[in-house]
């Protein structure tokens, strides 16, 4: 379940998130299976970092790395504060 103030964000980038999260968990299960079978390195780890990695960079750079404009709630926040003068 997404928190609340993630549920209020655009389609895709709640479509990212969960992608994201998914792969981490995919990629935390192969290095946990490399470790216990004792190859710290496998084909298939490699594999799985590189989708994680790309799900990341999807919605970073849409979302963390570009200029974001200022949230409504803090737009309304100001000029509430504005008028309070």
């Amino acid at each position: 379940m997404l928190l609340p103030s993630v549920q209020k964000r655009p389609a895709d980038f709640k479509d990212w998130l969960t992608d994201a999260e998914t792969t981490a968990r995919e990629f935390e299960a192969v290095l946990r299976r490399n470790a216990k079978e004792k190859t710290p390195y496998s084909a298939t780890a490699g594999k799985a970092y590189q989708r994680a990695h790309a799900a990341c960079l999807q919605c970073h750079a849409k979302y963390r790395d570009a200029p974001q404009k200022p949230r409504a709630v803090l737009a309304v926040a100001f000029e509430g504060l504005h008028h309070h003068r």
